[in-house]
Order: C-alpha cells, then sequence, then structure tokens
C-alpha cells in the first residue's frame, strides 16, 4: 500500500492549536522512550509563544501534512542576524522519513554573518545528529533546575535597590546589555514578556549604576536574568529567588549554563536541584553564557 503524500506549507492562524498539541505529544513520545516522566497537560488552545512567533516571524512557521493530519511542525525567529530554531516535532509515526530534515531546510534562513543556534534535550540523540548534519553542532550545556524559594539558603542581601517597574531608559539599558551578552537583543520576546499575565521584571542599582535584570514568568521560571559583570549573577539571581519567595511562589525553575561556574555551584549549595540538562547547539560560537541565564528554549 503506498505511503501518504506528505505536504509542507506555511502556518495559518488555525494550525497553531493542533501545532501545540503536536508539539506535546512529539515530546512526551522522546520522554517516555527514554524512562523520563511525561508532562500530563491538557491542551485547548494554542500555546503563546508559538502565537508570539506567528505574530513576529509568520514565514517561519511550518507544518507537515500527510491527507488532513499535521505530522510534523517547525518554527524559528531570526533577531538581528541570529537564525534561532524554536520548534521541530514530528509525530512518532512519520520518524525516520525525511519530515524533520525537509521542515528545517524550509525554514532555515541564511546571509552574510547569519548565526544559526538551537536548545534541545540532550536524550534526543535523533535531533542532536540532525542539528549537526546542519552544521550546528554541540557548545553548551544547560541543566535544568527547580527548588522551593522558602528552602533555599540566601546570602545576605546586597543593598542594591530594587525597582519592579522598569523605565523606558531601563528596558533600553537590557536591549544594549543583551546585544552585548548574546550577541543579538530581542525587543519583540521583552514586547511579548511585558504584557505577559504572571510575569515580574526587576531591575537593580547599585546607587546609580544599573547592575542587572531578571524575570519571573507565570510558569514560575527564572527567566531570562542578566548582569553587566559576571560576578554580580549569582546576586541577581538570588535577589530574584528573594523576590519569588516574597511574592509566595510555591517553586522557581531555571536554565544554568555550565559556563556560569559560580551561579551553578551556588545554586546547589543552595538546594537547587536537576531535572534535565539541554543542550545548545550552534554553528558559531554565542553568547558569554558566564553573565546570562536564558529564556525559555524556544526564545534563548
Amino acid at each position: 500500500m503506498p505511503r501518504t503524500e506528505i505536504r509542507y506549507r506555511r502556518c495559518r492562524k488555525k494550525d497553531l492549536l493542533p501545532a501545540t498539541r503536536l508539539a506535546l505529544s512529539a515530546m512526551n513520545d522522546v520522554r517516555r522512550r527514554t524512562g523520563k516522566e511525561i508532562f500530563l497537560r491538557r491542551v485547548n488552545e494554542p500555546s503563546p509563544l508559538i502565537r508570539h512567533i506567528h505574530e513576529t516571524d509568520p514565514e517561519l512557521l511550518a507544518a507537515a501534512w500527510a491527507g488532513e493530519r499535521m505530522v510534523g511542525f517547525g518554527g524559528a525567529l531570526v533577531r538581528g542576524r541570529q537564525w534561532y530554531l524554536a520548534w521541530l516535532f514530528v509525530h512518532p509515526r512519520y520518524q525516520d522519513r525525511g519530515v524533520g530534515g525537509r521542515l528545517l531546510r524550509k525554514l532555515w534562513r541564511d546571509g552574510p554573518g547569519m548565526v544559526h543556534s538551537l536548545a534541545t534535550m540532550t536524550y534526543n540523540m535523533q535531533a542532536v545528529g540532525l542539528y549537526s548534519r546542519f552544521g550546528m553542532v554541540p557548545e553548551e550545556m544547560i541543566p535544568v533546575m527547580k527548588a522551593r524559594p522558602e528552602d533555599v539558603r540566601l546570602p545576605a542581601a546586597p543593598g542594591w535597590k530594587r525597582d519592579l517597574e522598569p523605565t523606558e531608559g531601563d528596558f533600553a539599558w537590557i536591549q544594549r546589555l543583551e546585544k552585548r551578552i548574546r550577541g543579538f537583543a530581542h525587543p519583540e520576546e521583552w514586547d511579548f514578556w511585558r504584557r505577559e499575565k504572571g510575569c515580574r521584571i526587576a531591575l537593580f542599582r547599585d546607587g546609580r549604576r544599573r547592575v542587572g535584570y531578571g524575570m519571573l514568568d507565570g510558569r514560575d521560571f527564572l527567566a531570562p536574568a542578566g548582569a553587566a559583570d559576571p560576578a554580580e549573577l549569582t546576586g541577581v539571581v538570588a535577589e530574584m529567588i528573594r523576590l519569588a519567595r516574597e511574592e509566595k511562589r510555591k517553586e522557581v525553575l531555571l536554565f544554568c549554563p555550565t559556563r556560569s561556574r559560580d551561579l551553578y555551584r551556588f545554586l546547589i549549595g543552595a538546594g537547587f536541584r536537576n531535572l534535565e540538562m539541554l543542550l545548545f547547539q550552534s554553528d558559531t560560537p554565542y553568547g558569554d553564557f558566564s553573565r546570562y541565564v536564558p529564556a525559555t528554549l524556544a526564545f534563548f
């Protein structure tokens, strides 16, 4: 019996809900096959992150279809000269048929000085191999860490001023700092976070000097966070955990690049535990992770 022909096209608004469902289903399949706990959640509406990319980079959301069934989904974004792969998922029954590679080629954008990057789960070795064939090699290990704020052993407060209503000038400073740290700013994502329910953004000052910034999102992720000086990143993260404690957040999760050795040592010593390990891949040396806690896998 001949295989159903697979068609590829750009995602429309009505495709965002099936794309969200496919992403969860494919992710859980990998987790189940590798002995990980699956995510138990009901998907009744599109992911806000997928909706955001559909608004900012609609030409970089694509799906694969077998008849009326979505069997693959991918999304990317371009910020400055950074192309970043936010999602790439293929239905388990349609894997090993070249669907992921075809989607990746449709999303790929190139040009002078373009950097191509992504983050994925270390245990998804099939994906790691595919991305490596596109030139994006392993660059950095990123543990996903978790703790209850009230259980974290915090150092004495550094005496910085904490501003929970940053000004437009503060956000402009964050963009300049992130351009130095990451190589590329992402103002579109900050516009998104500033509108999102449950997000708390804090800016820290030592006198008149801006020290760093952090954000707690609606899912209790501490991400992103950055510091002007690598030596101050641990203090910025500690102050964000203090804020989470004051707000009675049940837990705090974050992505801690292993290049941030002092931050990682602090978190382990303070009571955080590792949940799993992510892998950052890029075709160009990327960013200064010694003073940056990444945002979500989709935005970094």
